[in-house]
């Protein structure tokens, strides 16, 4: 078949993402040599706070491909104590204590690295696999919301018309019943499955010989309204998109 671009490929989406919860693991226990190291290997530094849907330079295959195959190596890192800190019952304005330089060796093992990054990848499936019916409960949501405002006469509507939509505690280190970025990963699942889907009807459209308008008409809005999804985006742009679409009155071409 076609070949899927990057933004739209879920195994592509799926190791960027075990790649930044691996970071964030990493940060937490204090493992900020290894952290470093990976963040730099072939430059992604600053992944962790990315939110988006193309943040491997690489195509995902490749990318553990060629961490598998890196040789170890050791990492010497050296720091200096001060000798006047005031430090071992000694006096901080001794002027006679040295400065010290100690060295911290760390042995990086990238073939073990990519085995972590593989058992994440598992279990960021399995948790996805149950929120995606989420999507479903969703959807509904978006509809009801959208029919009890067009229902209303003049216009005013009270609070239960808005969507009432799942809130997870969005990037909270502390939070224990899911992964580190449970809230972000659901955001970004419903924005690939917004432009998968997006994708899709147009194909479609464009198969059908009375179609081509309506292909015509969604390559406009991912054009104008889509922006939001190109890079590092914001929390909430496939809900925002949705309400584009909705918001458009119908026409006949």
């Amino acid at each position: 078949g076609p070949r899927v671009r990057r933004d739209r490929d879920i195994q592509q989406f799926v190791t960027q993402r075990a790649l930044q919860s691996l970071l964030g693991l990493m940060h937490m226990n204090r493992d900020q040599i290894t952290a470093d190291w990976l963040a730099e290997w072939n430059e992604h530094e600053g992944i962790e706070r990315y939110h988006g849907l193309n943040g491997l330079k690489l195509e995902w295959s490749e990318y553990i491909n060629t961490l598998l195959r890196t040789p170890p190596e050791t990492l010497v890192v050296e720091f200096k104590r001060r000798g006047n800190s005031g430090h071992g019952g000694y006096a901080g304005n001794n002027p006679y204590l040295k400065d010290h330089v100690m060295e911290m060796r760390t042995d990086i093992q990238p073939r073990k690295l990519a085995e972590r990054l593989m058992a994440v990848r598992e279990e960021l499936a399995k948790e996805w696999v149950e929120e995606l019916p989420l999507l479903q409960r969703e959807s509904d949501e978006v509809w009801r919301s959208f029919f009890e405002k067009v229902r209303s006469d003049d216009g005013q509507t009270d609070a239960t018309a808005n969507m009432q939509l799942l809130a997870f505690e969005n990037f909270d280190p502390t939070h224990t019943s899911g992964s580190l970025n449970q809230g972000g990963d659901y955001d970004l699942i419903k924005t690939l499955a917004t432009l998968a889907a997006t994708d899709r009807v147009r194909e479609r459209a464009e198969r059908d010989t009375q179609g081509k308008a309506t292909a015509e008409w969604l390559e406009r809005m991912i054009n104008v309204h889509g922006v939001e999804f190109e890079g590092d985006m914001q929390l909430g742009a496939s809900q925002r998109f949705i309400e584009e679409l909705l918001k458009q009155s119908p026409s006949i071409i």
